[in-house]
């Protein structure tokens, strides 16, 4: 195909602009896996304390966990971390309905969710694991976890940021 004179320019700025958007793209992609923290902020997140003006769901990933990329954890459809096999996050939330959702990297949609109903001054913990097979095919499965079990695993894992801890 022999493209005209008038033609190249508008091919070639589709091109650059293609390339842009491109790695715009990557880069967001890329900004999504959420920092470990640092000692003090995983030290602190491993007291266990409540919040007086809201509640605290952690949701953590056990290190014996099979999938070995990071899955992506949204709260009422907001993304707020990526966990790697070995971490957890401590969100505070106001009191209210808050829909807990996970997916792969490859996934284009939330692929589990879980709905919490928080009080105010109380914790709440969640476990993220790895199904494979079945129906759905591979995914992340959440289930609430009792408060005495979700400490022990927690305690193993590392804190993983979604903003500052108050």
């Amino acid at each position: 195909m022999v493209m005209s004179h008038q033609r190249r320019p508008l091919f070639r700025k589709v091109v650059a602009l293609s390339s842009l958007l491109l790695m715009l793209v990557l880069v967001g992609c890329e900004g999504m896996y959420s920092a470990k923290a640092t000692k003090d902020q995983d030290e602190l997140a491993k007291k266990f304390a409540p919040e007086s003006t809201g509640s605290v769901i952690y949701v953590y990933r056990p290190s014996a966990t099979e999938f070995p990329r990071a899955i992506f954890l949204y709260d009422n459809g907001a993304f707020v971390a990526s966990l790697e096999a070995g971490s957890f996050v401590r969100l505070v939330v106001t009191p209210g309905n808050h829909v807990i959702g996970t997916k792969s990297p490859s996934a284009r949609s939330l692929q589990d969710e879980l709905t919490v109903v928080a009080d105010t001054g109380q914790l709440y913990y969640a476990q993220v694991s790895y199904q494979s097979g079945g129906a759905t095919g591979d995914s992340p499965k959440l289930r609430q976890v009792d408060e005495q079990a979700a400490q022990e695993e927690i305690r193993r894992c590392d804190l993983r940021i979604t903003g500052p801890l108050e």
